[in-house]
This record gives structure tokens, C-alpha cells and sequence, in this order.
């Protein structure tokens, strides 16, 4: 990670809002956390300093002057695909937020704020945005290949163990048809978190490690 002033950066932030205050309040919130945090108040602004600064996340007001922020977020998706938005509005309501999301928006945060709330949306969007850089484009396939939780108990015992032949495997997780697990890490070999050695006994290769880890980080910042 870079340093600025000594400190470390953990991502670049841009705020898009209107209020001086809220500007302030999240520049603030968001340096303590480790961000590099930029602030704008109008869209054309916002939009000029994503064409000459890379951002992990923007942070937009849904009801600019002249403009709903759902009309910005196709422009700022064209012109940093990578870049995660996240939108803030008093006017929350299922409609607006659907809209969002269809748009592009990673995450949809009312006003006014609750406790860590903004400091957690930000995190989740910095390590979704990790992990896509991790695996590329499979990231999505590679997530589903844990969201299933017994692919999670086999990549988590195998990470306890050095290896494990399959009917080990099978009774360490208590499963009574083998060809439950098998099929399991069958997909979890598609997507290169497990391996076989020679003797055909199973292990996690460094990328399930990373997925693993990035799985834990989430639990412990969210659960």
C-alpha cells in the first residue's frame, strides 16, 4: 500500500454531496480509517476528478441539484468499471433503490447514518474489489464455490490438514454419501482451490488460502 504523511492508504475514497457538512463528517470518519479521501459537491466535478484519479469507492448523494444520482452512476461505472458505488440518501425507498442497483451501485446507505455504518459499506466494497483483483473475472464463480457450506467445511479442513484422502475427508465431515463430497470437490478443483498429489489425497492450493482468509475477514468485520 502506498503512505501519505506517514500513514498507510488503504483505498482512495471519493464523496459526492452537496452538504458541506456531510463532506466534512466523512472526510473525517473515512482518513481515520487509512483513506485517501477526495470530496465534490457537484456531479460535473465529481465526474472530472474520476477521469484523472483512480477510485475504490464513491460515495454518492442520490438527490444532487439538478440531477438523480442514479443518472451518474452508468457515467462513473463507463468511465472506472472497477470502481464501487456506493449511494447515500435521506429518500430512501425500495423503488430508488432497486434503480441503484440495476445501475450499477454496490451498496445503498439512508441518511442520516447510523454508527459505523458508512466505515463498514466502505470496507465491504474495498475487499469485494480485492478479491475481483485476486481472480479476475471468476471472482463471482469463485464466491459461489464457498457460498455452498459443506465446499466451505472441505476447504476450511483441509486448511487444518496437510492432506486428506476422500473417505477421511468423508468421515471427518460426518457425511454419509461419499459421492456428495466428491462431486463437491470436483468443483472446488475447477476452480483451483483444491488439488490432488499423486497419491490422490486432497489439499488447498494458496488461492483457496485467499479465499478462505478474505471469507474470515468478512465474518469478523460483519458477523
Amino acid at each position: 500500500m502506498e503512505k501519505a504523511g506517514g500513514q498507510e492508504i488503504t483505498g482512495r475514497i471519493l464523496v459526492v454531496d452537496d452538504e458541506k457538512e456531510i463532506q466534512n463528517l466523512l472526510h473525517k470518519l473515512l482518513t481515520k480509517e487509512g483513506y485517501e479521501v477526495n470530496v465534490a459537491t457537484l456531479p460535473e466535478e465529481a465526474l472530472k476528478k474520476i477521469e484523472s484519479e483512480n477510485y475504490d469507492v464513491v460515495l454518492l448523494d442520490l438527490m444532487l441539484p439538478g440531477v438523480k444520482g442514479t443518472d451518474i452512476i452508468q457515467e462513473i461505472k463507463r468511465r472506472q468499471p472497477n470502481c464501487a458505488v456506493i449511494i447515500m440518501t435521506a429518500f430512501g425507498t425500495i423503488p430508488n433503490t432497486v434503480e441503484a442497483i440495476k445501475k450499477g451501485a454496490f451498496d445503498y446507505i439512508e441518511k442520516p447514518f447510523k454508527k459505523g455504518e458508512i466505515q463498514h459499506a466502505v470496507r465491504n466494497a474495498i475487499e469485494q474489489q480485492r478479491l475481483k483483483k485476486r481472480f479476475g473475472r471468476r471472482a463471482n464463480e469463485v464466491l459461489k464455490s464457498v457460498s455452498n457450506p459443506l465446499r466451505r467445511d472441505i476447504l476450511e479442513i483441509l486448511f487444518e490438514k496437510d492432506s486428506m484422502k476422500l473417505m477421511e475427508m468423508v468421515k471427518a465431515l460426518g457425511v454419509r454419501d461419499h459421492t456428495k463430497v466428491s462431486f463437491h470437490l470436483r468443483k472446488l478443483k475447477e476452480q483451483e482451490l483444491v488439488m490432488q498429489n499423486g497419491s490422490r489425497s486432497y489439499r488447498i492450493t494458496p488461492k483457496g488460502i485467499k479465499v478462505l482468509e478474505t471469507v474470515w475477514n468478512l465474518e469478523k468485520e460483519f458477523l
